[in-house]
């Protein structure tokens, strides 16, 4: 039985893992530099510390320096089990970064022995359970990073930056013991080295106890202004705390603020939009943990103590508990900030911040909700939440961080005697779209400025790059504005929110002149007409704020431009600023007065003219600038004028090209002239430079006079020139704003043209059918030619079901005019002839013949009556003969809808 019970007895103990005989003991690693042993014992060392980390194979241990050890180069030393690093005569000398892998257990790392700066370097604990021993002493500074060093990822790599982001994120709880040593910086949590380095995250509790040492290094600390851009003393590090966290200091001496959220630092376009990790769960970026700090002893003389280190780059707020203790213990100098301001729930949830102190009075206390027990009032500062692209993020300037706008608008303010807390969610290249490469709401600084801001005040800076795509399709200009439409009304429907600022895309003088004229003549107009709609459903919420005719002044004379000609420098920001801080605190939004009737354009004219004969302007996108888009402008044209492809002004009002004088000339170098408004054309050459340039209408009305003559190739496209009908594409159209409703007029008595299409022209098989429900008139003077081609027709690729009526008195149409174009190219679509129910009616004026096929005429008697829809009947059994084809587009076969629809044409 005994036998028995001790064989049990050994397969327990075998199956845990346990020994009958007593523990081993702790391997003991000796090292030096230069050792050539085995690390058995001081006389016979190791060479180096990363040898010495290695010998342990992952155990517990001691390593004990009994010579100096100089670390010339980064080093990672691996993970191991419960570790000392300890010294019996030699010294950890760092002349670079040395860091400890990242934790996976609860192993803890001891350093007790002395350090030696060669240089100031970094000490990277990689989230393992550290403490720094009372042999610990620093001579030199040192940096400490509780976390790891975060890279930079790689744009559209999802996968990859997701799996970073997870490598510098922890989700094992930690902690932090000091006893001895001094630190220039102390943060818990990640280094990020560049500004384009991806933000991670503490998504589980850290504690952090400090018995002694020294805290503080060569940074002065300005705790009176918010453009705090050093790393101080955090639990955070220049990570996301979100989960709890705790301080307890029972001595050592501080210079340096204490926060429990440090600074993010400066995040770059790619830091945001490749931070996918931390941007994709609340869990990763929410700041709701509980934090307390319990500070019974120690010398504070860095002037603040608070959770939040705000500055002028991505300042959020701590949902969660906010515990300040400060016991008799603790020495703090006169003037001591204690600050709760960043605490705040959200809205619906009740948190509070908390102090207990000896002598509050001895501090400036700021936003405690709870002092020594007594409620407390106060009223919260003003929050304004910068959302943006480059120039919001502060490019163009040596130092955004406090060159940015948003930087200036504080620093007047804070002058002023406001106080404000400023989050500037700029990211450079972002766009409202998704086709560019850096969408500005799947950033991190998006799903912070929704969620994690608060501003009472959001300003909305986001267009200018979507001017690559927005207006070069019909699909992608109603898309942009279908997306910058939502994109407000989820900042105006967040609970604090009590205005929206939107700001136009202001003049741009680059090398995409496509880009910059669409920022002009289509952003800016989608920009104002949102905003202006959302405030007539929202009054006093939405403000829309013209930067275009607020800075054009400046923008034109070169006083506000770095030499991109897009971004402002340091000085044009202060400008920039002005601006701004104008429309937000003194309700300056526009220039009265701004719009011109009469603008005289002149190649040998000036960027700033004044638009006048005797001062013409240079630019034609200057020009669309100050046309008004719901009003009526000349354009006078001197001498000739070039322009690449070029956009008219979107809205309502009607655009003039006028010549001045015999030989005003309009060269356009580009492949289209898109017009998003009423335009006429007279006294002038319209001129190609191009192999061929698409006059696109956009269902507007049109006139091209007598006195107007063209060269080169053009193709007169009285709807849309319609791109891929895929949604994943960027030249994107849709049927839904390829079509039309309203009623349009086209007249051309001068020129000639190589097409002829009353409506749309598709350039794709996936194209979209849209429907023109309208009532169109084509008046095509005797001035005016078409050269042959298949594509002419009085409807264009697209259905009709309003009315089309053309009066030709030109003889010089050739070949044969199509009621419908030919549909043109299929792919995995049909075109459904039955759709056309509107009625076509061509007109010749006397002593004009055209060739001209009359679709669903299938008699030839040169009318449509019941014998034609008779023969449709017909044909529904038998199909169309290749002679008739050409008379109802083309189809070999035919079904009752085309009948139908051939019924009710006859009603019209």
């Amino acid at each position: 039985m005994q036998k028995r019970l001790f064989g049990i007895l050994l397969f327990v103990f075998a199956l845990f893992g346990l020994t009958l005989g007593t523990a081993a003991a702790e391997r003991t690693v000796y090292v030096a530099d230069g050792g050539t042993g085995d690390g058995s014992s001081a006389a016979s060392p190791l060479g180096s510390l990363a040898e010495a980390a290695k010998a342990l194979d992952g155990g517990d241990g001691r390593i004990v320096l009994v010579g100096d050890c100089v670390q010339r180069s980064a080093l990672t030393l691996p993970e191991a089990g419960n570790v000392t690093y300890t010294s019996e005569g030699g010294e950890l000398v760092l002349a670079a970064d040395l860091s400890f892998e990242k934790n996976t257990d609860d192993g803890v790392i001891t350093l007790d022995l002395p350090i030696y700066m060669q240089q100031r370097a970094a000490l990277l604990g990689g989230f393992n359970n550290l403490v720094f021993g009372e042999n610990c002493t620093v001579t030199g500074e040192l940096d400490f990073y509780g976390g790891v060093d975060a890279p930079e990822g790689t744009i559209r790599q999802h996968a990859l930056n997701r799996t970073l982001g997870m490598q510098i994120s922890c989700e094992i709880p930690y902690s932090i013991t000091v006893n001895g040593g001094s630190f220039a910086t102390f943060a818990g949590g990640n280094r990020r080295p560049t500004s384009q380095a991806l933000v991670g995250s503490i998504a589980v509790p850290v504690a952090v106890t400090i018995n002694g040492g020294s805290f503080g290094g060569s940074v002065s600390y300005d705790v009176n202004s918010n453009n705090k851009d050093e790393n101080a003393f955090s639990l955070s590090g220049m990570s996301l705390l979100c989960d709890d966290a705790s301080l307890t200091v029972n001595g050592g001496s501080f210079a340096l603020p204490i926060y429990a959220q440090g600074r993010l630092g400066e995040v770059g376009n790619y830091a945001s939009y490749n931070s996918s990790y931390a941007a994709s769960d609340s869990r990763l970026y929410a700041l709701d943990g509980d934090i307390s700090f319990t500070l019974t002893g120690g010398s504070f003389s860095g002037g603040e103590v608070s959770a939040f280190q705000t500055s002028t780059g991505y300042t959020q707020l701590l949902r969660g508990n906010f515990d300040l203790n400060i016991g008799a213990g603790a020495d703090f100098a006169a003037g001591t900030v204690l600050d709760a301001t960043q605490v705040k729930a959200y809205a619906g949830e009740t948190r509070t911040a908390t102090l207990v102190c000896p002598d509050a009075s001895a501090f400036m206390v700021k936003r405690f909700d709870i002092v020594n027990g007594a409620a407390q009032s106060y009223t919260e500062p003003l929050r304004i939440v910068f959302v943006g692209d480059s120039i919001t993020e502060g490019t163009g300037a040596n130092d955004p961080t406090h060159n940015a706008y948003a930087a200036r608008v504080l620093e007047k303010a804070e002058k002023n005697g406001m106080e404000l807390v400023v989050s500037n969610f700029g990211v450079g290249a972002s766009t409202v779209l998704d086709y560019n490469s850096i969408r500005h709401r799947d950033t991190l600084a998006g799903v912070l400025s929704l969620h994690e801001a608060d501003g009472a005040y959001v300003l909305v800076a986001l267009g200018t790059n979507d001017a690559a795509i927005a207006g070069g399709t019909a699909g992608q200009t109603a898309h942009f504005e279908r997306e910058y439409d939502a994109l407000l009304r989820d900042y105006g429907a967040l609970p604090d929110t009590e205005k929206v600022y939107t700001t136009s895309a202001i003049y741009r003088y680059t090398s995409n002149k496509p880009a910059d004229v669409r920022a002009v003549s289509v952003i800016r107009p989608i920009q104002a007409r949102v905003t202006e709609a959302l405030a007539a459903e929202s009054p006093d919420k939405y403000v829309y704020v013209d930067l275009y005719a607020l800075l054009l002044e400046e923008a034109t004379s070169d006083r506000l431009f770095a030499s991109d000609k897009l971004h402002p420098d340091a000085d044009g920001y202060v400008i920039y600023a002005d601006a701004v801080y104008a429309a937000i605190f003194e309700g300056k939004t526009t220039v009265d007065s701004f719009y011109r009737s009469d603008i005289y354009l002149s190649a040998s004219g000036r960027l700033d003219g004044a638009g006048t004969a005797s001062n013409p302007i240079s630019s034609l996108t200057v020009a669309f600038g100050l046309a008004d888009p719901d009003g009526e402008t000349t354009i006078h044209i001197i001498g000739e004028v070039t322009y690449d492809k070029f956009v008219t002004p979107l809205g309502s009002g009607k655009l003039h090209f006028v010549g001045e004088g015999d030989n005003a000339v309009l060269t356009v170098s580009g492949d289209t002239i898109r017009c998003c408004g009423d335009v006429s054309f007279d006294n002038l050459t319209l001129k190609c430079s191009a192999t061929a340039t698409f006059l696109v209408l956009g269902w507007h009305n049109f006139e091209l006079t007598e006195t107007v003559d063209t060269e080169g190739i053009f193709y007169l496209v009285c709807g849309n020139l319609l791109f891929e009908g895929d949604m994943a594409k960027t030249a994107f159209d849709d049927a839904a704003s390829a079509g039309s409703a309203e009623n349009q007029t086209v007249t051309v008595n001068g020129g000639s043209y190589n097409l002829l299409c009353g409506g749309n022209y598709r350039l794709y098989g996936n194209s979209p059918f849209a429907v023109y429900s309208g009532n169109q008139t084509l008046n095509i003077g005797a001035g005016a030619s078409f050269a042959y081609n298949t594509g002419n027709g009085v409807v264009g690729q697209n259905y009709l079901t309003g009315s089309t009526t053309a009066n030709i008195a030109s003889s010089n149409i050739k070949g044969t005019l199509r009621d419908y174009a030919q549909y043109g190219k299929l792919d995995g679509q049909t075109y459904a002839g039955g759709r056309n129910t509107g009625k076509v009616t061509v007109n010749l004026a006397e002593g004009v013949s055209l060739s001209r096929i009359i679709t669903g005429d299938l008699n030839g008697d040169g009318q449509l009556d019941i014998v034609d829809s008779l023969l449709l009947v017909r044909a529904m059994f038998n199909g169309l003969d290749a002679a008739k084809q050409p008379y109802y587009h083309d189809f070999e076969k035919v079904g009752l809808s085309d009948v139908a629809a051939s019924l009710k044409r006859l009603t019209k």
